[in-house]
């Protein structure tokens, strides 16, 4: 009798240990996940936030952060009962799906950098929990280091990459170094089409003098500020051709010259003789 209830026993044991085994197994977890960003000094920086798991309904935790690099702007989550609350290097976190339970719920904090360097976000005294309220284990934890780097220092590049003109080749090829270049288009060219590429993109670029070409010589000019205020004055001498039916073209018939003109005043005409419409080649 004693040796059936001695096996009977061991018998509930290991199925109670089975038991154990399967909840255990199958019981939810939760990890936390956190960006990694860089960011310039004196910028605001936003970190993110993921808790996830199969059934996540909650989470309850505190963030630490490092004053001396970071001041707190502000804490965002995804639902209605979001909470997050700074208490001076720590910031207070909780949320309660609304909606039920998901594989994730996330929230943000942004903050305003100090000083350049590295610093870090640290989670502690975290709880996790699924739809009904109880608690979820927590799995992987991670954190979040955030690189502060320096203002970059002003460029002094002033120089343009391509320099391109429309109704003409320049003279010589253009090249980064050389400021000074010609161009001769014909009459008709009255405008030019300047196209300027800057060199380094905070750089910029201001052209003149290529809207409305005079007859002869006319300058353009095409002035390139670097971010730190250095210029570079790249100009292009535009010699533009004479109007062939300006004054100083004259025909001669014979003993007799006159000049070609668009009109002609008829009482300037002498006796004898008729304005006549010539078509020049």
């Amino acid at each position: 009798m004693k040796n059936r209830v001695r096996r009977l026993l061991i018998f509930m044991t290991v199925i109670f240990t089975m038991i154990l085994i399967s909840v255990s197994v199958s019981a939810a977890s939760a990890s936390l996940w956190f960006t990694d960003p860089g960011v310039i000094v004196g910028n605001n920086v936003s970190v993110v936030v993921d808790v996830k798991g199969s059934d996540i309904g909650g989470y309850q935790m505190n963030i630490s952060y490092d004053s001396a690099y970071l001041e707190f702007v502000s804490a965002k989550g995804a639902t209605n009962w979001f909470s997050g609350k700074d208490k001076g290097g720590v910031i207070e976190v909780s949320d309660m799906n609304d909606s039920g339970t998901s594989s994730k719920m996330s929230f943000t904090l942004t903050f305003k950098t100090k000083k350049t360097g590295t610093t870090k976000l640290t989670p502690s005294e975290y709880r996790f929990f699924d739809g009904g309220g109880d608690a979820i284990t927590p799995g992987a934890i991670g954190d979040s280091t955030i690189n502060i780097v320096p203002v970059p220092e002003a460029s002094s590049d002033a120089t343009l990459k391509s320099l391109t003109v429309s109704g003409g080749v320049l003279s010589p090829e253009f090249s980064a170094s050389v400021l000074d270049y010609n161009l001769s288009v014909d009459y008709s060219v009255t405008s030019l089409t300047v196209s300027a590429i800057k060199n380094h993109n905070g750089a910029s670029v201001y052209v003149s003098g290529n809207d409305v070409l005079a007859e002869g010589e006319n300058n353009v000019t095409i002035t390139v500020t670097a971010e730190n205020g250095a210029k570079k004055i790249y100009t292009i001498k535009v010699t533009r051709g004479r109007n062939p039916l300006g004054s100083e073209i004259f025909v001669a018939v014979g003993e007799a010259s006159g000049e070609i003109a668009n009109t002609i005043d008829e009482t300037a005409i002498p006796k004898g003789f008729e304005a006549t419409l010539l078509t020049v080649n």
